[in-house]
């Protein structure tokens, strides 16, 4: 079986060219500066996969071969047969439990399925129902099993379109659908005894740049891996602390809605601090404090 690897630069088999420009597309690039540069490099790997690619065992691995091989056998089994991996070795730096990703890919070296490995704590419980169309239109990928292997979690799930993506900037009706459509997708599931009673599933990355249009035209939301319980609207709140028109987003919010965005705000901040007391980086403290702050600014000015 192929495997390819990609971690700071574009790595991977120069026989393959589409397996190296879905190398280059598995990076999902913000602003304009890093999209111009993602369809550069894109441009680049189609028409010379060889250049800077190196196959993946010239690049060490976060885990044994061994522990690969074993994953790779289970995920075998359960999804069958593919042509090749490509490894993703990026862990976000405010999501440390991440330890790496292996988008596999089919005969025709198309997107076949995606598997994540966790590596200091277990798959989410909460997972969504398949999307179908609602209220948006938008989808995500569906969870297709979890299993553990040698102290770490690994979650496949179904894969996105081939290609390159953008963000999606959403405007408060839209985001506020798209959150009615990421309730209903939890349903109704069962509550831990130590969640309280009012609060409610929640995607817990809802941003601009998890949400992703294709070639397709077909958005998607992705990084469903801090899918949790919080207060109500945490979803709606985390949109808008991390929209370039959050201000604008914020002043149109109807009135009943702040108290409860207020207390969202407090959860953020209150998240943003106990993360940064692991392995998360002082700037992602400061940045989850910003973000929080500045939300509790636009509602007092709304």
């Amino acid at each position: 079986m192929k495997q390819f690897s990609l971690r700071s630069r574009v790595v991977g088999n120069p026989s393959s060219r589409a397996a190296a420009r879905q190398m280059v597309a598995m990076c999902p690039a913000n602003g304009r500066r890093g999209l111009a540069l993602q369809w550069m490099a894109y441009r680049v790997v189609r028409a010379v996969p060889s250049l800077g690619l190196r196959p993946a065992g010239s690049w060490p691995l976060p885990i044994s071969l061994e522990s690969w091989a074993a994953i790779e056998a289970r995920i075998r089994d359960a999804r069958g047969p593919a042509a090749g991996a490509v490894l993703w070795h990026l862990p976000p730096a405010d999501q440390p439990q991440v330890k790496f990703g292996a988008l596999f890919l089919d005969p025709a070296d198309l997107p076949h399925a995606f598997a994540r490995v966790l590596l200091t704590q277990d798959v989410p419980r909460l997972a969504p129902r398949v999307a179908e169309g609602g209220r948006t239109g938008i989808r995500w990928p569906m969870r297709l099993g979890e299993f553990s292997h040698d102290g770490l979690s690994v979650e496949l799930s179904t894969a996105t379109p081939a290609g390159l993506h953008v963000p999606v900037h959403l405007g408060l009706r839209a985001v506020m659908d798209l959150c009615a459509d990421i309730d209903d997708a939890f349903g109704v599931p069962e509550r831990p005894a130590d969640v309280p009673a009012d609060w409610t599933p929640m995607h817990g990355d809802l941003a601009h740049w998890n949400l992703r249009r294709y070639r397709t035209g077909d958005i998607h939301l992705l990084d469903w891996e801090g899918s949790g319980w919080a207060p109500p609207h945490a979803d709606l709140a985390r949109f808008i602390m991390t929209a370039p028109n959050g201000r604008q987003l914020a002043g149109g919010l109807p009135k009943p809605l702040c108290p409860d965005l207020e207390e969202a705000a407090l959860f953020w901040l209150d998240r943003g601090a106990k993360a940064a007391e692991g392995e998360v980086p002082a700037w992602v403290e400061r940045k989850h404090a910003d973000q929080a702050a500045n939300l509790s600014d636009l509602l007092a000015a709304t």
